[in-house]
């Protein structure tokens, strides 16, 4: 029986580029399809299984070395990881037993992976601690403490808690997220007064938790302030690299490199381009066994442990339930890539103290996706992919030249005091703002598509959050969100006594006057202005007479470019006065003698819409 796919003549790579060029009749190939990242790499507009002939390793099965399809050999299970806070209140106090009971109802919902963020000083006793874990069963869960001012201390108390308990050491698995270059490069400082001091605790940390904790992390590797700085996949995994190969070069000299290796996990920060970021997390595991070789460890030891926790910085304040469908998509990317842990942040965590809604619904992301979409059921799903393989490959290139870079120039901390590490990123981060504030980079509900009656400004925790830095010389990263620029322009007009009133003035043509009536609606209500849309007036002067009785402050034109000049010859110079008036489009055969007649804005969709509405809030916000 002749099999159906024999009926069909293979057809090489070189045909079907021959068709497809045909297809864009005249139009450049690598120009209309071929895809310009911002890791500087270019992604092909298809792939077939000939571009993996070069990329044998992607034939290897799950949990073999280099782990580029990770370590786990038949399904891809991962910790369902809460965040849960221990901060003291405005009287210096603790709330111990309410962080326990909050612990303890996660962990009944779901929750099998516990991070307990300890605010400096909100322990001061081994009482306290034992009262912090008290009902928790250490030994079915995996634990991890975040602490930036006392972790020997916390260390030192976990250690007595399991002796008191006579719980055994080797059953109870966790980490410590001790990361000074991280807290240098976001803070300009760390817990330790030098650098070197900080080597020479964490040195010590490894080597007693190895033999009180030899089931914890100590050293975290925190690639998650570039993701949240505005860093590509590829600076994320470069300069978390580096600070590792830093961090080894370190602690090497007393700590056996195995035992280094085992005592280091990575946090990472996972954004919403989701096939990069499933590559990404593919990407990482390959660099570190190969790093980790490089180094003489036996590849046991370079099965690395990698946590997620979703990207700050395309959050958003305004319509914050789009957070939702972003963390969906991530926390997606996060587990197709095989991650061993996973934060899913809940939505309105960038602008208030959560509640039990969004958690839950945060933990619930996770439940969803082992539960009902059934990926934990099996092992790098994502391999064998032409196009995810591909980008796992050019990330690897990528990220391997880059912390070849740092360590020609003396390693990641001697790059962060010239300031080489910062300015890249800066540098790629103002490309990005550009393309939000010229809607290249979509924020759905900021910068497109707004609900412009959304009033956030009250819900918004003002809470400040001071601290007294010690003066450094090292230049800190920013941490920042993509979209709190076009934030801070709707929260300056919701603080103001007066709202902006936009009026289109439609005119002409009932298909360009409705379409660009839309266009410049959603344009002025990215900035909450109150909008005043028109089925259509028979003349200009009708409009002019509408936008006196609404008190206008803007008044838009919106028609076909023909239209323009003769809507412009009919205003009086007291009607161009009266209003700042804007032309929607850009007529650019007509633009000279627009703007002699008067007429100095006009928006479109390559407008700088962020520039032009700081613009329009300085005109109106007197």
């Amino acid at each position: 029986m002749q099999k159906l796919f024999e009926e069909f003549k293979p057809i090489s790579a070189e045909q079907w580029k021959a068709q497809i060029v045909a297809d864009l009749k005249g139009a450049d190939y690598d120009k209309s399809l071929v895809w310009n990242t911002l890791e500087g790499f270019k992604v092909q507009p298809y792939y077939r299984n000939e571009d993996l002939k070069q990329w044998p390793v992607s034939q290897l099965k799950p949990n073999q070395f280099p782990y580029l399809r990770g370590h786990k050999s038949n399904k891809n299970q991962w910790l369902v990881r809460q965040t849960f806070e221990l901060k003291k209140d405005l009287d210096g106090h603790a709330a111990i037993d309410a962080c326990n009971a909050s612990i303890l109802d996660g962990l009944m919902r779901g929750v099998d992976s516990v991070n307990i963020k300890i605010d400096s000083q909100a322990i001061q006793s081994q009482a306290e601690f034992d009262r912090l874990l008290r009902g928790i069963q250490l030994t079915a869960i995996e634990l991890n403490i975040e602490n930036k001012g006392a972790n020997a201390d916390l260390i030192s108390m976990l250690v007595n808690f399991l002796q008191q308990q006579k719980i055994d050491k080797q059953l109870v698995t966790g980490s410590f997220n001790i990361d000074p270059l991280a807290w240098i490069t976001t803070e300009g400082f760390c817990e330790h007064n030098t650098i070197e001091q900080a080597y020479g605790r964490l040195t010590e940390l490894i080597l007693f938790a190895k033999e009180h904790l030899p089931k914890f992390q100590i050293l975290s590797i925190n690639t998650r302030i570039f993701s949240n700085a505005g860093a590509s996949s590829v600076q994320e995994i470069g300069y978390g690299l580096a600070m590792a190969q830093n961090y080894i070069s370190e602690l090497s000299v007393k700590v056996p490199i195995d035992i280094l290796l085992q005592s280091i996990r990575f946090n990472i920060g996972v954004s919403s381009n989701y096939f990069m970021e499933i590559a990404k997390v593919r990407a990482l595991r390959y660099l570190w066994s190969k790093l980790g070789e490089a180094w003489g460890a036996q590849a046991e030891s370079t099965q690395v442990w990698i946590h997620a926790e979703n990207s700050l910085w395309n959050k958003t304040i305004f319509d914050p339930y789009v957070n939702m469908l972003r963390v969906t998509t991530e926390s997606m990317s996060a587990v197709i890539g095989g991650v061993d842990s996973l934060t899913v942040l809940p939505y309105d965590a960038i602008y208030r103290a959560t509640n039990e809604q969004s958690e839950r619904a945060a933990r619930n992301t996770q439940i969803i996706l082992k539960e009902e979409a059934y990926f934990d059921k099996v092992a790098d799903p994502a391999g064998g992919s032409y196009y995810i393989e591909n980008l796992s490959q050019s990330i690897i290139e990528h990220a391997w030249k880059l912390l070849l870079k740092v360590d020609d120039m003396g390693g990641y901390f001697k790059s962060l005091e010239q300031g080489l590490v910062q300015s890249d990123i800066h540098e790629l981060a103002q490309q990005r703002d550009m393309n939000i504030a010229t809607r290249k980079e979509i924020f759905l509900g900021t910068n497109q598509y707004p609900n412009a009656a959304e009033q956030m400004n009250t819900q918004i925790d003002k809470r400040a959050n001071v601290s007294k830095k010690p003066a450094n010389k090292i230049q800190t990263l920013r941490q920042y969100r993509g979209a709190e620029a076009f934030e801070n322009i709707r929260i300056e007009v919701e603080q103001h006594a007066k709202t902006p009133k936009v009026l289109m003035l439609t005119f002409g043509s009932p298909t360009m006057r409705r379409a660009r009536s839309q266009f410049a609606s959603n344009f002025f209500a990215c900035a909450a202005y109150q909008i005043f849309d028109h089925n259509g007036f028979k003349t200009v002067a009708e409009g002019v007479q509408y936008a006196k009785e609404i008190n206008a402050d803007i008044v838009v034109m919106c028609s076909e470019d023909d239209a323009y000049p003769e809507m412009v010859q009919s205003l009086s110079s007291e009607q161009k006065s009266e209003f700042i008036w804007v032309i929607a489009g850009y007529p650019k055969d007509q633009i000279e003698m627009l703007q002699l007649s008067g007429i100095e804005h006009f928006i479109h969709i390559k407008s700088n819409v962020l520039a032009q509405l700081s613009q329009f809030n300085r005109l109106i916000l007197k």
